[in-house]
């Protein structure tokens, strides 16, 4: 129930801030998506791109087409609204995150750059240049850092009373059985 709480906030602050009838999707703009209470837009060229940093989705047929343009577009959005904040990400963080990861790590645990490029050329089949790959992950997790940011940001002021916490868990536990 919390998850489902905790998203929920977040997408009514993030589209309560800008209001769905809001947006303007101009077919003669070449498909930019304008924010009109922001007053700001998602140009075509960065919903491409954030379409190209989950590419591999489409491996997972018309499922995984579906959640790559859902994703695109939740993630434009929580983008631009992290510019609104003045939300940002270091290359550090970045470095962090992905160095952290145990399928880009060796035997030891540490950071395998040869791991890397290998495992990045399996996401990315379709980009031939392993430096193109590196920067589009990259992307991808910097993305993924404003995100979970911008989440903590809206949600940090979201605590449950006691009560609530255990009428959830007996929602989730207690069942009669007959």
């Amino acid at each position: 129930k919390w998850p489902v709480v905790i998203t929920s906030v977040l997408m009514a602050v993030t589209i309560g801030s800008y209001g769905i009838a809001e947006l303007i999707n101009d077919k003669s703009s070449g498909g930019d998506i304008y924010i009109k209470n922001w007053k700001t837009k998602i140009t075509s060229k960065e919903l491409r791109e954030l379409y190209n940093q989950d590419i591999y989705l489409l491996n997972y047929g018309e499922q995984g087409k579906m959640m790559l343009e859902r994703n695109a577009i939740e993630t434009a959005l929580l983008i631009k609204d992290a510019e609104r904040k003045k939300i940002t990400v270091t290359e550090k963080e970045i470095f962090d995150k992905i160095s952290g990861e145990k399928a880009f790590s060796d035997e030891k645990g540490n950071f395998d750059p040869k791991k890397y490029d290998t495992n990045l050329g399996n996401m990315y089949r379709n980009q031939k240049d392993p430096e193109m790959r590196r920067h589009t992950f990259e992307k991808k997790i910097q993305n993924e850092i404003l995100k979970e940011k911008v989440r903590a940001e809206v949600i940090k002021d979201v605590k449950p009373t006691e009560k609530e916490i255990q009428d959830d868990f007996h929602d989730k536990y207690d069942k009669l059985e007959y």
